[in-house]
């Protein structure tokens, strides 16, 4: 076991993968005064599938300007049927489902502003992205010490999804 890990991090360092470029926002742009709002707070009618869809647009408008690669994936997961839209609170905004390549969009997620569901979105779609070896190098580790090791999978993503935010809230793409 210890040998197949310690082979996955070496294919990982060799074998670098691509984070899309991030463009940031100004004040001037349209997009940073919508990230500011939150367009779906009173959403909470009949959640249903296309009513959801068409609640997002904002938020994938700001994702057009700053990230245009994850905007063009939510659009390819919806147009496949690979979006779920849950009802009930599981404790967290979204997820991904790295075996049936299907995002999860949790109701309480549409509570936050725009450019909060934005950075959501990216940090699933890096998930998206992310390499096997991230994935087995997470179960792997897993076997191992006996309970889950998530950090390895999630840190990644956690840092694609803050420079998504600084280049929304904060206008700064050069971290």
């Amino acid at each position: 076991m210890l040998v197949i890990l310690g082979s996955l991090s070496v294919c990982e360092f060799f074998v670098m993968e691509e984070v899309p470029r991030i463009q940031k926002l100004t004040v001037f742009d349209r997009e940073s005064v919508m990230a500011h709002m939150n367009t779906t707070k009173g959403f909470y009618s009949k959640f249903e599938e296309e009513e959801c869809w068409d609640e997002l647009q904002p938020t994938l408008q700001i994702l057009d300007k700053v990230c245009p690669e994850v905007s063009e994936w939510v659009r390819d997961r919806y147009v496949n049927g690979k979006i779920v839209w849950e009802k009930e609170n599981s404790g967290t905004y979204a997820k991904y489902d790295y075996i049936n390549k299907q995002l999860t969009f949790n109701r309480i997620s549409f509570m936050e502003n725009d450019g909060i569901k934005a950075s959501i979105l990216a940090h699933e779609f890096r998930h998206s992205r992310q390499r096997f070896t991230k994935f087995y190098r997470s179960v792997i580790a897993c076997m191992i010490c006996r309970e889950p090791r998530t950090v390895l999978v999630e840190n990644d993503a956690y840092l694609f999804e803050k420079r998504v935010v600084i280049a929304i809230f904060l206008g700064r793409n050069d971290l």
